[in-house]
């Protein structure tokens, strides 16, 4: 059995489907097909396919094993299977160009035009690598990255395992974040046994900063309703990928003189400037709010953005295009505004004369310097309500002495400001969101993650969590305080996942031995392999009453207790005595020990 080339079938008999289906009648044409599917096109003279080597002289089988050791066998066949691919299409290339007397019936090699053309990936890799290092750059600061940038790094990461790795389409997009968590270091870098390849240390830096400062903003801002289901790459609205191809389309269009396409040219990445050009400062609204989700940036705009450079004004003079230019003129001045001032809570408001001399014009002063206020107000009221943790709503006086204490001498928030944003610990958590979360068993943000003994199966964080909020349940089935205690007693020296509170004195225990449980099978729950830690936790159970599905009842919900960074493991105190009564609604936790 072997794959047809042309339509992928597997077949018993290639020279058959082909003269019958396909209506292949030149011999040659034939031959060169049906050695392109029993992988028998000799390759010995062939340039190597791994990308920046080069090498073009012959046997390239032994080149593979002798020169690149560092390639796993799965790795060193599918470059092999590479190389007879570009020398079958090259061959069939050179037999239409012949103008044979018997025509050609196959497209292939017409159809697979420039996609297996290593040397051109190698070059629009290239032509990214300088924008892709200066985001690289910003996201280790924390400074600011534009959705079309973040986009675009993403993209150059999907290629790294499509291209430069030859990963099959369907393998890069069912990457997973547990996948990525249980990578081993090796002599060339990074090891990926799923993939069972290699990374090197620069493939591995880009990768873990796609997957610690874009994908966990993506899940973090999703909507309620998205579940990631724990991929890898992701759009910038949290669903995962599911266009490669398109992705890349998009990737060679930014670069088409890398590529060898005949598109438009663009102007090439390079480090954003400190400050944008005064001329490119235009007013408008808030950065990456208006647009909505520019999840696929077009050719001009993702490397203008990345370049920092003003673009040139578009010949469509609509409405709809000039307002569209403005915007994007506008997010490319906040962003180098903020370069240049970073917003803080207790920064001091930059000055009229900071601004001019940072080369702002007037106009684009009055937004930036607007906007700076309006941001760093919203961050001033989140500091004093993450500060204080008012259990009930605080009245006006009592904000206004903590405000004071700050000492802000400008822009600062007023205390009625203050208690409206104040939001009681108890309606948060009987959202309908969290509801359904406990219900579907859907929280985002969490992955497991072994360790390895003795601490083994552990559970991390991969989106930020601030003080307070909601990170998961303690999830299994509700039994009474004596079945609870059997059960226990029956467990002799086994891990114990039995877990015994008290609500307002209805005393409730949940077994949640069973991993998978009944009622989610198909999936583990994250409550029961948090590891434990009495020097310092990071999470902490409280009881709340909730309208679940069975009934009102009491119910175990884990909150920050500081905030949590990607990749930081999320650890409880087994020995815990919770007697806060956040807004009445905790009541007494205890874990009894085994």
């Amino acid at each position: 059995m072997a794959p047809c080339p042309v339509c992928k079938k597997m077949l018993s008999s290639i020279s058959a489907h082909l003269s019958t289906v396909h209506h292949v009648e030149n011999v040659e044409e034939k031959k060169i097909l049906i050695q392109l599917a029993n992988q028998k096109v000799s390759i010995l003279t062939s340039p190597c396919p791994v990308p920046g080597c080069g090498y073009q002289k012959t046997r390239l089988d032994r080149h593979l094993t002798s020169c690149h050791r560092d390639l796993s066998d799965q790795a060193r066949e599918r470059y092999i299977q590479t190389a007879q691919r570009i020398k079958a299409i090259t061959l069939l290339r050179e037999l239409r160009a012949s103008s044979p007397n018997v025509p050609m019936a196959t497209r292939l090699d017409l159809a697979a035009a420039d996609e297996s053309s290593t040397p051109d990936y190698d070059q629009v890799l290239e032509s990214a690598k300088s924008g892709v290092l200066d985001i690289s750059r910003r996201l280790r600061m924390g400074q600011q990255v534009e959705e079309s940038q973040q986009t675009l790094f993403r993209y150059v990461c999907e290629a790294i395992l499509l291209k430069e790795h030859q990963l099959v389409e369907s393998a890069v997009l069912n990457f997973k974040v547990e996948h990525w968590v249980s990578r081993t270091p090796s002599t060339s870098g990074i090891f990926l046994e799923h993939f069972d390849i290699s990374l090197t240390p620069q493939q591995e830096e880009w990768l873990e900063m796609y997957f610690a400062h874009i994908r966990s903003w993506s899940v973090k801002k999703s909507s309620p309703d998205v579940h990631d289901g724990g991929i890898f790459f992701l759009s910038q609205k949290g669903v995962p990928v599911m266009n490669l191809p398109n992705d890349m389309k998009r990737l060679w269009e930014l670069y088409p003189q890398a590529s060898g396409t005949n598109l438009p040219a663009v102007a090439p990445v390079a480090p954003l400037p400190a400050v944008a050009p005064a001329s490119s400062c235009q007013p408008s609204s808030a950065a990456g709010s208006e647009e909505g989700d520019d999840e696929q940036p077009s050719c001009s705009d993702a490397v203008g953005q990345a370049t920092g450079q003003p673009q040139a004004p578009k010949r469509d003079h609509s409405p709809s295009s000039s307002s569209i230019a403005r915007k994007r003129r506008a997010k490319s001045t906040w962003l180098s505004f903020l370069d240049l001032f970073p917003v803080t809570v207790h920064a001091t408001t930059p000055t009229c004369e900071e601004i001019v001399g940072g080369g702002f014009d007037r106009e684009s002063f009055r937004y930036c310097h607007n906007k700076w206020r309006t941001v760093q107000r919203e961050q001033r009221i989140q500091y004093i309500l993450d500060k204080c943790k008012f259990r009930n709503r605080p009245s006006e006086a009592r904000v206004y002495h903590r405000l004071r204490a700050e000492n802000w001498s400008a822009n600062c928030p007023s205390a009625m400001d203050v208690v409206k944003s104040w939001l009681p610990v108890k309606d948060h958590i009987k959202s309908p969101d969290i509801i359904r979360r406990i219900q579907e068993q859907s929280w985002k943000g969490l992955c497991l993650k072994d360790f390895g003994p003795p601490k083994n199966k552990g559970v991390i964080a991969t989106m930020p969590f601030s003080k307070g909020e909601v990170v998961c349940d303690y999830h299994g089935e509700y039994v009474t305080q004596d079945e609870g205690n059997r059960r226990m007693q029956q467990l002799f020296d086994e891990a114990c996942y039995v877990f015994f509170f008290a609500g307002r004195g209805e005393k409730v225990c949940i077994d949640a031995q069973h991993s998978p449980c009944q009622c989610h099978p198909h999936q583990d729950t994250f409550g029961r392999w948090m590891n434990h830690s009495r020097r310092s936790p990071n999470v902490k159970p409280h009881v709340f009453k909730l309208p679940l599905t069975e009934g009102t009842r009491w119910h175990p919900i884990f909150l920050a207790l500081t905030d949590i960074q990607v990749n930081e493991e999320l650890l409880w105190d087994y020995g815990v005595l919770s007697d806060e009564g956040l807004g009445g609604e905790t009541v007494g936790l205890d874990w009894l020990n085994t």
